[in-house]
């Protein structure tokens, strides 16, 4: 899995500083707060595709 900040980009995996539900993780470098879903590293999948020509009439 493939961790990245939203706040400051890095790359570290966050540590956890609440063990309690739901845990709470915490940036290495920034300190940003938050869910472990909010550190996973978003990459686009939306596919890229070309447009076709129009028909002629």
């Amino acid at each position: 899995m493939e961790y990245e900040c939203p706040e400051c980009g890095s790359q570290e995996p966050p540590k956890i500083i609440s063990h309690f539900p739901p845990p709470i993780y915490q940036c290495v470098e920034c300190g940003k707060k938050g869910d472990e879903k909010e550190f996973f590293k978003k990459e686009d999948k939306t596919p890229q595709f070309t447009p076709l020509p129009k028909r002629p009439s």
